[in-house]
């Protein structure tokens, strides 16, 4: 079978216990049992490096060039000091230092089969943040065998057998109709069986007055390969109702129908009665505007207003252009755009939607009947239960915030207390380089998408030691997150300009003029860093416990000083492409205690008993005491640094032969939660980080059965945008 390693993995951040340790020490002074000095540390580069900055070319295109402050190539201090920072949270478990933007619950694509339950509603009334809505939940008619579900809005052939639509008559508004009621069947086990019945729409009608003239009642509905739609009293006239004109456009191939949704009685037999209002409280409206913002993040708004149209210029959002992913019509909510979008986030009067309905209560609203669904908590939530999201107080501060510094967040904690910021005691100087001068690339660079945690099982955690999602579903109450996103290195890759690399270098083309031509979405790469560069800068640190030093030593040089050249760091642009790998070494360390600081300064020859100046051995011993205290955090940690195995493939989850191909990619994580009939567990979780890298071990085809050398835990294991677990 064939197989490829994904680019990313997690190292695991188990839930840490809510202690709460005193603040440093004042730094008027030094400790005398406290660590104080400069380490000088030198970086080098084993792939090409991308410190780059973006401008736009004379024809428009994207171009990278490498940073230069003076002619020199710039390395910012910052961009090392949130290298260190990153590691140093992994070897300690500290907080996150960053995590931005995950308050709100994350969509996910629900199947189809979820859709009968819901119920049309409509909103008629804003009383602040909460709303009330009309049940529409249609008419059942009278006879209705208890088997056979009745849809709860009316069909509306618009794009098969289509009907006219009257002019003016556009999404929300209140129409005429004649409908007919029309079963649904499909041709099963050798016979033909009701799937289910729905109102079919004869003719459609706008304006206040209702229409007089009663059309003619067809034989069947639109019908398909083995399935048909059968009229169920052709000799029954059909009944004439008012509601409203729910059009979501050709958002999905084979689409023929709109809906009307019911704006009269419930019953056949009692026209009069009006649909039943519900006050909905302020937890549906927060998941009604988190979802839409779901959407937002799975799709960008080129993708939505830059469609190329075939006959030139851009397409309408509206238009079918065909039915690959991409191709087709988008849904009316994904339409707007700037102040139309925060209003339609924030559910305004007249929004049509659906609702589920659970025990008596709206749990839910969707913008179309086939949505994009929430999970239970959001990434910020399960971070917070973990004592793992951001300090918001200096009750709060873990290892790397009292390192590093802390400021507090915005919006959130108050009082005197919190309005305090630390100040961090490491602080990293400028750069110098030596044999990094730019090497000429002049290629076609992949643009990376951002990082989807919608995907539930790459990102989800079965519990809060974050190991590997086994469940069908993920972020839910009693999991966890997988921990810190890191980016192997890729061994055993050419560098060579000229060469085209699969998975890395795209868009090789040239344009008439000879210039580079990156295609549609790739930038123009310019020059890069290139292998063997080095920069060397000074590490300041002031005050340091021996626990804190120790694991910063660990992270610049590891156990010992004999084991920094095998141990790859990330730096700068291109990490899943396999860029930015780098060595650190620790070459020279002018730190000492505070009590040796003293003897220094009084100018004595002499070290007093119990004072330390830093040297090899204390390195090691320090660093020692991180590698005692063990931890799977840390193993993940020291299995990042190793690097996928040598002559591996390792890309984003896709065909291979077709690495361009939206549509694939979108087809392996579909094909991955969905699995395969026949086999159980086929759904692929992100696997832990390991020595061998089996786990980011993935398939081609993930439809394929699972292997015991899959995840680690046979058939029963999953992969992660999709999850792992046994099928349900």
């Amino acid at each position: 079978m064939s197989e490829f390693f994904n680019p990313y993995a997690f190292v695991a951040s188990p839930a840490r216990s809510d202690v709460r340790e005193p603040l440093p020490a004042p730094l008027g002074r030094l400790a005398a049992g406290r660590w104080t000095g400069k380490l000088r540390i030198r970086i080098r580069a084993q792939t090409p490096l991308l410190v780059t900055e973006q401008e736009r070319g004379a024809d428009g295109k994207v171009v990278r060039r490498t940073r230069r402050i003076g002619g020199e190539v710039a390395v910012l201090p910052s961009s090392v000091k949130g290298m260190i920072r990153g590691e140093y949270e992994m070897v300690t478990n500290s907080r996150f230092g960053v995590f931005h933007e995950h308050d709100r619950r994350l969509g996910y694509r629900e199947s189809t089969g979820s859709s009968k339950d819901l119920v049309p509603v409509r909103i008629v009334e804003v009383r602040g943040e909460k709303r009330v809505l009309l049940l529409l939940e249609g008419r059942t008619p009278a006879g209705l065998p208890g088997n056979v579900t009745m849809l709860k809005a009316a069909w509306v052939p618009r794009y098969r057998n289509a009907i006219t639509v009257p002019a003016g008559v556009q999404h929300g508004s209140l129409v005429w109709a004649w409908v007919v009621e029309v079963e649904r069947e499909s041709f099963r086990r050798g016979a033909w069986q009701t799937d289910f019945r729905y109102w079919r729409v004869l003719e459609m009608h706008g304006g206040p007055v209702p229409p007089t003239t009663v059309p003619a009642v067809p034989l069947s509905g639109p019908g398909g390969e083995q399935r048909r739609h059968v009229v169920v009293n052709p000799g029954v006239a059909p009944e004439l109702i008012r509601g409203w004109y729910f059009h979501s456009n050709q958002n999905v191939k084979g689409k023929h129908d709109e809906r009307i949704f019911f704006a009269d009685g419930l019953e056949s037999s009692d026209h009069r009665r009006f649909p039943r209002p519900v006050v909905i409280d302020d937890a549906v409206v927060r998941g009604w505007a988190d979802l839409i913002a779901s959407y937002d993040d799975a799709h960008d708004r080129k993708e939505i207003d830059e469609r190329p149209a075939p006959g030139g210029g851009h397409a309408a959002p509206t238009d079918y252009l065909g039915h690959k992913p991409g191709e087709t019509a988008w849904s009316w909510h994904l339409v707007p755009d700037g102040d139309e979008r925060k209003r339609l986030m924030s559910l305004p009067k007249d929004t049509l939607c659906y609702a589920r309905i659970e025990r008596g209560e709206v749990i839910e609203l969707y913008p179309v009947a086939l949505s994009r669904r929430l999970y239970e908590r959001s990434p910020a939530e399960l971070a917070e239960r973990a004592n793992l999201s951001p300090a918001t107080s200096h009750a709060g501060l873990s290892s790397a915030d009292r390192l590093f510094g802390w400021v507090p967040p915005e919006g959130r904690g108050g009082g005197r207390e919190t309005s305090r910021a630390l100040r961090g005691r490491v602080r990293f100087g400028p750069l110098s380089a030596a044999g990094a001068e730019p090497e000429n690339v002049d290629r076609g660079l992949a643009v990376l998408e951002r990082p989807r945690p919608t995907q539930d099982l790459f990102y989800a955690a079965e519990n809060h030691r974050g190991g590997p999602l086994h469940s069908d579903r993920g972020y839910r109450q009693d999991q966890g997150l997988r921990g810190r996103k890191v980016y192997p290195h890729q061994p055993g890759t050419g560098w060579e300009p000229s060469r085209r690399q699969p998975w890395l270098l795209h868009g090789t083309g040239r344009t008439a003029d000879g210039a580079p031509d990156a295609g549609k979405q790739n930038a123009v790469l310019a020059d890069w860093v290139p292998v063997g560069a080095t920069f060397e800068c000074d590490v300041q640190v002031e005050d340091l416990t021996d626990d804190e030093l120790g694991a910063l030593l660990f992270v610049l040089r590891g156990r010992d000083g004999e084991s920094w050249p095998a141990r790859m760091h990330k730096l700068g642009g291109g990490k899943p492409l396999g860029f930015g790998s780098v060595t650190i070494e620790v070459v020279s360390a002018g730190v000492r205690t505070g009590a040796a600081w003293r003897d220094y300064f009084a100018l004595t020859d002499e070290v007093s008993e119990g004072d330390e100046l830093l040297d090899e051995k204390t390195m090691d011993r320090l660093a020692g005491r991180v590698v005692a205290a063990g931890g799977r955090h840390l193993d993940g940690y020291e299995a990042y640094l190793k690097g996928f195995p040598p002559g591996t493939p390792v890309h984003y989850p896709a065909d291979p032969d077709q690495p361009d191909s939206d549509e694939n990619r979108y087809a392996w994580f579909v094909n991955n939660r969905n699995g395969r009939r026949g086999y159980s567990g086929q759904r692929r979780a992100l696997g832990e980080l390991s020595d061998d890298y089996r786990g980011l071990r993935l398939p081609v085809d993930p439809t394929t059965p699972k292997p015991d050398q899959f995840g680690g835990r046979s058939t029963r294991g999953g992969r992660g945008t999709g999850g792992s677990g046994r099928r349900r």
